[in-house]
């Protein structure tokens, strides 16, 4: 047990002057290993009680439909090696007459980042341009591409970059294409061939795009975020008085086909135990930490087994606030960019199937989601933390009649859930670098 925080004394006065005490006489409060008030309530502050930490996978997570294109790669400390590459379908313009003093240009591929990154922008980035070598079709019954998915692609890409990319201080990045290739679409529009026709029958022909990292690179130091407004533009020129310069934009179609595909490398790392059908690692196994970065599959489980102990303190009467705070190990994160903005956690099962999130009353009374409520600590980082309001979930666990197995989960909760790599890493207590904090506040009545 622990000395009451500032600030606690106001819970405590409106705790007291309430329905607790049948007495108007004001109650002796100490926290410590004794606590007597000739037989009236406290309130008491217990942060003793462990938790259980593991790391929860998930074999494949949608990345379809999600309106981000993402692509790079990097090799994080934690989790190793990661390649992220994105698929997409384009379509042809609606076919108009072209004179026949227009001429062919060049092919370039025209992308926008979203300013979102994971990594260090400042190395040269290599990615290429490669066209499908098949269509891309949902699996039976499906409507959604995976993280997990893939579709080959031919050997020779289209077109290459290799640049810095500064993804806040850019508009566009333009990457020039196979000129043969744009020749021949070009050649086809002029003659608007059936090919062209619709998207339809352009897709069967011209399969689609895959933008990701050069074969290598695992080394390199970034992910990217793009939005979903990709264009393949044919560039060329019509001759007159003047010389105009035109062009034809081939744009992406069916964002629902739009998906990144993530592809990891375990082998060295503290998840190297994960195999298909191991669904949870206990902290133990895993030096003492776990992991959340979602699109990757891994997701955070905190357990509370110890939380019926309360029921044999003899002056336990109930527990009146729940806290849950979770400390990311120093030196696993670079800024706040790099943590979840918001992160979410939810009710879950000894199974790990996902219930209903925790919620919180915001200030305008309304229900919502808890969020993690991050603060960060700029200056010296130690006091960087997540805190979630526990209370109801708590007071319904101390009820059941066994051992808490179901817990809480924790991964990103905010609309971008499977389009970033943000990362969290936490660590058992004793774990050096490491801290989750439980305080529960309960009242106490001297038997």
């Amino acid at each position: 047990m622990v000395s009451i925080r500032k600030g606690l004394f106001f819970l405590v006065f409106l705790l007291i002057g309430g329905s607790l005490l049948t007495s108007c006489e004001k109650a002796y409060i100490q926290f410590g290993t004794q606590y007597v008030d000739n037989g009236y309530a406290n309130i008491v502050l217990v942060d003793t009680f462990s938790t259980a930490l593991s790391t929860v996978y998930r074999d494949s997570v949608i990345t379809s439909g999600t309106g981000t294109a993402l692509a790079g790669a990097y090799t994080d400390a934690s989790l190793g090696p990661i390649q992220v590459k994105s698929y997409f379908e384009i379509k042809p313009p609606a076919f108009f007459d072209l004179s026949n003093f227009t001429a062919f240009d060049s092919l370039i591929l025209v992308i926008k980042p979203n300013k979102y990154y994971f990594g260090d922008t400042t190395a040269i980035q290599h990615l290429n341009v490669y066209q499908l070598a098949q269509s891309m079709q949902f699996a039976e019954n499906g409507s959604s591409f995976y993280n997990t998915t893939s579709f080959p692609v031919n050997a020779t890409p289209l077109g290459s970059l290799n640049q810095p990319i500064y993804p806040n201080a850019m508009d566009s990045l333009v990457i020039r294409l196979d000129d043969n290739t744009g020749q021949q679409l070009f050649d086809m529009f002029k003659a608007k061939d059936n090919n062209l026709s619709t998207a339809d029958f352009f897709t069967a022909y011209f399969h689609g795009l895959q933008f990701a990292p050069a074969p290598g690179m695992n080394a390199m130091s970034a992910v990217f975020g793009f939005q979903d407004s990709i264009k393949m533009r044919v560039m060329y020129h019509e001759s007159g008085v003047t010389l105009q310069q035109k062009s034809l934009d081939f744009a992406l179609v069916n964002q629902n086909k739009q998906f990144n595909q993530v592809i990891t490398d375990r082998t060295s790392t503290p998840l190297s135990l994960i195999t298909p059908g191991i669904g949870e690692i206990p902290s133990e196994k895993t030096g003492g930490q776990v992991f959340m970065q979602y699109l990757t599959g891994c997701l955070i489980k905190v357990k509370f087994p110890t939380l019926r102990t309360l029921l044999q303190y003899p002056d336990y009467y109930g527990i009146q606030k729940a806290e849950l705070d979770i400390y990311p190990v120093p030196g696993t994160y670079k800024n706040q960019q790099s943590l979840p903005a918001n992160l979410g956690a939810y009710t879950t099962t000894a199974a790990n199937l996902t219930g209903s999130a925790l919620t919180d009353v915001n200030a305008t009374g309304a229900t919502v989601p808890q969020s993690g409520n991050l603060f960060t600590d700029p200056v010296y980082g130690e006091n960087t933390h997540y805190t979630y309001n526990v209370t109801s979930y708590l007071k319904n666990e101390i009820t059941q009649p066994s051992i808490n197995k179901d817990g809480l989960l924790l991964y990103t909760g905010s609309a971008d859930f499977n389009t970033s790599l943000n990362k969290l890493v936490i660590a058992t207590n004793g774990t050096p670098g490491g801290k989750v904090q439980l305080k529960i506040y309960y009242a106490s009545i001297k038997p």
